[in-house]
């Protein structure tokens, strides 16, 4: 990926509780941060213990910040 993109950061985590922290480091406001995972409890304990809330739980809508074209 490097030899292709090399302007990119790869980080070497080995759990999802290192790889959102990281990934959350990296971003910068409002980038999109994707998580891909094979199970989804360690993910919501995650989730819970940084006090996030999933979009379908917001008491309110989020007015949109602008479009990407």
């Amino acid at each position: 990926m490097l030899r292709v993109a090399p302007a990119t950061t790869c980080v070497d985590v080995s759990t999802v509780g290192e790889a959102v922290p990281a990934a959350l480091a990296l971003a910068r406001p409002g980038d999109v941060v994707l998580l891909l995972y094979e199970k989804i409890e360690p993910v919501l304990s995650l989730r819970d213990a940084l006090g996030a809330v999933a979009v379908d739980e917001r008491a309110r809508p989020v007015e949109p910040v602008g479009m990407l074209v």
